[in-house]
């Protein structure tokens, strides 16, 4: 089974600060090849940031996997995600996919 669920862990503060940290640095140093970690990062904020102001509630993103979207159970609020957490999570996904492409393709661009 692959499964794809984002949001586990850039829900810690030191986890989130550190990503950012160093994705931030590498793309500095490393020329752009390094942006694709960074525009994740941002992109996956910015959709947790909309959902909260729009439900009052945490994202809880749902598991892609071969089967489809499956929900998932977060425990600190107890519950399950709803059909609003896996539209948010197909757009999340459905974007990061894209974005990913775009900025390897742009990094594959500035190397050559």
């Amino acid at each position: 089974m692959i499964a794809f669920a984002p949001g586990t862990r850039f829900r810690n503060v030191y986890f989130s600060l550190g990503w950012l940290g160093l994705s931030s640095w590498l793309a500095v140093r490393s020329h752009g090849v390094a942006l694709e970690p960074l525009v994740l990062f941002l992109l996956y904020q910015a959709v947790r940031w909309h959902f909260w102001n729009r439900y009052q509630r945490e994202l809880v993103p749902a598991s892609v996997s071969r089967a489809g979207y499956e929900h998932d159970y977060y425990r600190l609020e107890k519950r399950y995600g709803s059909s609003e957490d896996i539209g948010y999570t197909k757009f999340l996904f459905r974007t990061g996919m894209v974005l990913l492409f775009l900025l390897s393709w742009m990094g594959i661009r500035l190397v050559s």
